[in-house]
Formats: C-alpha cells, structure tokens, sequence
C-alpha cells in the first residue's frame, strides 16, 4: 500500500491543474471549483464586513447608553442629594416644633398651677369674706346683748 505524502499530493495537483490549462497564448480561465470558492469567499468576507460594521454599531450604542446611564446615576445622585438635605431640613424643623411644644405644655403646666393657685386663693378669700360676715354679725350681736345688758343695769 502505497501513502501519499506532502509531495505527492502537490504533483497530483499540479497534473490535475494542467489538465485544465490550456496552451500559453491565451488568458487562463479559472475552474468552475476556484469560481466557487472565490464567491465563497466574497460572500463570507461581505458577511464579515457586514458583522464589523454592525459590531461598530452596537458599540457606538453601547457608549450611548453608557452615557445616558451616567446622565441618569448623575441625576438620582443629584435628587439624593436634595431629598436628604430636605431630611436634614425636616428633621431640624421637626426638632424646632418639639422643642417649641414641649415649651408650650410648660407654660401652660405653669398657668395651670397658677391658675389652681388663684382658685384656691378666691376659694379661701371667699371663705374669709364669710367668716367676716360672721364676725361681724356677732360683733353687732355682742354689741346689742352690751348695750342690752348696761341699759338694764342702770
């Protein structure tokens, strides 16, 4: 059995390949098998060119919306920013109004104290107002039973 090697195969070639030329003279057509692959090869270069250019596309639109994406992060970043400056506002507000209320209940907690204070003081002038009246009353009463008891004496 005999192999073909390296060498062999290329002479084969070669003697095919001049079973298809024809004499010196005139312009050597190709084969209808390198035709082929010639056509082949343009359709698969065009596809490639065409896969290039696409691929450039899609980058051109992928650096787009990369950028589009750090426009957006920038403005979130930026509405973050203004809604906890906003927070820090109302938390500070928030504070101003506790502290503000909590001044109001101590001075009301004062007027009420002041106030049961003033009641407990019309309640025992009140008081005083009567027991005066009684005094009174009795001192004219002693003052008459005085007079009653001298004019009887004398």
């Amino acid at each position: 059995m005999v192999t073909r090697g390296g060498g062999e195969a290329e002479a084969a070639a070669a003697m095919q390949g001049s079973k298809t030329q024809k004499p010196q003279g005139k312009p050597v057509k190709p084969s209808q098998e390198v035709q082929a692959v010639k056509q082949q090869l343009a359709a698969v270069q065009e596809e490639l060119d065409k896969a290039k250019e696409q691929l450039m596309q899609e980058e051109e639109e992928k650096v787009e919306v990369l950028e589009e994406l750090e426009r957006a992060n920038k403005v979130v970043d930026e509405a973050n920013a203004k809604l906890q400056e906003q927070q820090s506002v109302m938390d500070s507000d928030a504070a101003v109004l506790r502290s503000t209320v909590d001044q109001f209940v101590k001075e009301i907690d004062e007027k009420n104290t002041a106030l049961n204070k003033a009641d407990d003081a019309m309640r025992a002038a009140e008081v005083n107002a009567v027991l005066l009246d009684e005094v009174k009353h009795l001192t004219e009463q002693r003052n008459q039973l005085a007079k009653e008891l001298e004019a009887s004496k004398g």
